[in-house]
């Protein structure tokens, strides 16, 4: 293995990590909607985890 495989096994292994944080995150803000949907506080926090997921997956190229 070259460095840069290393480099790659190590950030999915954070991104993983980063998945199951706000996977559980928005879990929990849709679940904070469903029983108020106008929550502005649950919609909020699923934004930020939809957003926090996305920047992860752009830096493993996903």
């Amino acid at each position: 293995m070259t460095d840069e495989d290393f480099s790659q096994v190590s950030m999915l292994s954070l991104f993983q990590a980063e998945l199951e944080t706000q996977s559980q995150a928005l879990t929990s803000g849709l679940l904070a909607l469903e029983r108020n949907p106008v929550a502005a506080d649950a919609l909020e926090a699923c934004m930020r985890a939809a957003h926090s997921l996305k920047g992860a997956a752009r830096i493993i190229d996903l």
